[in-house]
């Protein structure tokens, strides 16, 4: 939460709280100019993205790749074994490449998300510090 809102309204009733941060909100991006915008309001610099929200796709494709459905826990199925890769992905389909020595890289999309040792069935999830080191495509 914005400082700014928690500071102002963390006092106000519960009933309160929507329409006194519908009146912060105005006040924030209508009337308080920001240092960080050049002494300009947000509504003065605020332009609406030429992209237009075609919401999640409904399957994501993994050519090359084998695919797996995450389940309701987070677990995929790889050769009999049930691996927990993370509950945020159920109901997604995650892609599975082989690269070699009995690991399997897991991906999102296009997002790595860690290595599968097949021999032990563990998912070791990339680090912020690897994801870095990765050559970008």
């Amino acid at each position: 939460m914005h400082w700014d809102i928690a500071r102002e309204l963390e006092h106000a009733p519960y009933e309160e709280r929507q329409p006194a941060f519908d009146t912060w909100r105005h006040e924030f991006n209508e009337e308080r100019p920001h240092e960080a915008l050049g002494m300009r309001m947000p509504r003065e610099v605020y332009e609406h993205s030429s992209k237009k929200w075609e919401g999640a796709p409904e399957a994501i494709e993994y050519p090359e790749m084998a695919k797996r459905k995450v389940n309701k826990i987070g677990e995929i199925a790889y050769e009999g074994h049930r691996i927990f890769l993370s509950q945020a992905l159920a109901g997604w389909d995650v892609g599975l490449r082989a690269c070699g020595d009995g690991v399997m890289e897991v991906y999102f999309s296009r997002l790595p998300l860690g290595s599968l040792e097949v021999k032990t069935a563990s998912f070791t999830p990339v680090t912020k510090a690897a994801a870095n080191s990765r050559p970008k495509a």
